[in-house]
C-alpha cells in the first residue's frame, strides 16, 4: 500500500501546486445563468444556442457522438470553437485558468491521473484555487476534503495511491475532487460510468443535495430512467445540435418524453408507469 506523509509530501510535491495555482478570481457573484451563443465546432457541433438557469439539475441526453462531450469541452474552454459563453451575462471566452475555476467544476469522461498521489492528495487539489501563490493546503483545506471523501465512503481510502484504485472509485474520487472546489456550476460527463446500478442511485441522491438557488448542476448521461428521476430540465441532443429541451413540469411531463426519446431512438422503447422506467420494447415485452 502507499503510505505518505503530510508534511513531507507538501514540501516534495511543492512544484505540483505551484504549477495548478493561477492569480485569484474576483469575489463570487450570489447567481449565476449560462448562456451559449450559436457554439460550432468543426462537423460535430452546428449553431448551438442553449439558456441554462441557476438553481438546476440539467442533463444533457442523447445517443453516443452526438456530441454531448465536445458541447460540454466548449463550455469549460477546453477545446478551441466558434461562438460565444456567458456566465451572468459576462462574455468568459478569454478568462483564465482561476477565473474558469470559480465558475465550474469538472468530473471528465475519460479520467488521467498524477503519479504517485494519493487519493487525499487528489481530492484536495480541488482547493486550488483558494490557494495563494506557492501556498500548500491547510489543515483546514484537508478537512473539506476527507469530509468530500466520508461522503462517498471513501476516507478509509485516503492513504491508498490512485493506482491502487477500482475504477469506481477513481470515478467518485473525481467527484469528490470537483465539490471541494465549490465552484458555481458542477459539470459531470458520464458520471456514473462505472458503478454499480445501486451506486448510481446512491450517487444520483447525493448530488440531488448539492442543488441550491446559487448553483446549478450539468450532467452528461445515457440512462434515461436517471434523466427522468434526477433531472429538473433535460436537453436532448441529435446529430450536433439540440434537438429539444423539456422542463420537468406539468402532468404530461412523462409522455412527453417518452415521445422525444422515441423519436431519438427510432420508436424502440416502452414507458412502464407502474415500475416508473423506461425499457427497451422487446426485453419489455419478454419481462
Amino acid at each position: 500500500m502507499f503510505i505518505y506523509d503530510r508534511t513531507s509530501y507538501q514540501h516534495r510535491y511543492k512544484f505540483f501546486w505551484s504549477t495548478l495555482s493561477c492569480n485569484h478570481f474576483q469575489k463570487r457573484e450570489k447567481g449565476h445563468m449560462i448562456r451559449l451563443e450559436n457554439i460550432r465546432y468543426h462537423s460535430i457541433l452546428s449553431n448551438i444556442d442553449l439558456h441554462l438557469e441557476k438553481g438546476k439539475i440539467v442533463m444533457l441526453l442523447g445517443e453516443n457522438g452526438c456530441g454531448k462531450t465536445t458541447l460540454i469541452k466548449c463550455l469549460l474552454q477546453l477545446i478551441p470553437y466558434d461562438g460565444k459563453v456567458y456566465f451572468q451575462d459576462r462574455l468568459i471566452n478569454d478568462l483564465d485558468k482561476r477565473s474558469l475555476a470559480e465558475i465550474f467544476s469538472y468530473v471528465p469522461q475519460i479520467k488521467t491521473l498524477v503519479d504517485y498521489i494519493s487519493v487525499l492528495e487528489f481530492v484536495v487539489a480541488g482547493r486550488t484555487r483558494f490557494l495563494p501563490g506557492y501556498q500548500t493546503p491547510s489543515d483546514k483545506d484537508y478537512d473539506i476534503a476527507l469530509n468530500a471523501l466520508k461522503e462517498f465512503g471513501l476516507k478509509h481510502l485516503k492513504e491508498r495511491s490512485m493506482f491502487e484504485i477500482s475504477g469506481g472509485e477513481l470515478q467518485l474520487c473525481y467527484v469528490a475532487r470537483s465539490i471541494v472546489q465549490e465552484a458555481n456550476i458542477l459539470v459531470m460527463d458520464e458520471p456514473c460510468t462505472f458503478l454499480d446500478y445501486e451506486k448510481q442511485y446512491r450517487f444520483m441522491e447525493r448530488i440531488k443535495t448539492l442543488r441550491s438557488d446559487d448553483k446549478m448542476i450539468l450532467i452528461s448521461i445515457h440512462d434515461p430512467n436517471l434523466a427522468i428521476r434526477y433531472a429538473d430540465e433535460i436537453v436532448f441532443m441529435k446529430k450536433g445540435s439540440i434537438y429539444k429541451k423539456l422542463e420537468k413540469n406539468g402532468p404530461d411531463f412523462l409522455d412527453e418524453f417518452c415521445r422525444i426519446y422515441n423519436q431519438l431512438f427510432s420508436n424502440s422503447f416502452d414507458y412502464d408507469r407502474k415500475l416508473n422506467m423506461i425499457f427497451y420494447r422487446s426485453i419489455h415485452k419478454s419481462l
